[in-house]
């Protein structure tokens, strides 16, 4: 894909940010041609993501407590892990219209 203003990262697998991020927004084409991406966590200091370069993306752990703002989202048919306490916040968001299955985080 071309025009992309971040990403071009053709082989990478997964994504996991360090304990402790501060992470509030993943913005537009963070990740742009990122089409070996399977697996993503999602810090619990997000509040607002973009992404839509998500073809092969299976698996997404969100561990905010509380669902974030989906801007511009495309993926779909991902399986959703989520805080057990929370369970029920994304089954009621806007969260519910792209997962294909959501399970709470072991």
């Amino acid at each position: 894909m071309t025009g992309c203003k971040y990403g071009n990262c053709s082989s990478l697998r997964s994504v996991t940010f360090e304990k402790g991020s501060q992470l509030k927004y993943m913005v537009e084409g963070v990740f742009c041609d990122c089409e070996a991406l399977t697996s993503i966590e999602i810090p619990a200091s997000v509040e607002m993501i973009d992404m839509y370069y998500c073809i092969n993306l299976a698996n997404i752990y969100c561990y905010p407590s509380i669902p974030p703002i989906l801007n511009d989202f495309r993926c779909k048919n991902f399986v959703l892990y989520v805080p057990s306490q929370s369970l029920e916040a994304y089954k009621n968001s806007s969260w519910s219209e792209y997962y294909s299955s959501i399970k709470t985080i072991q």
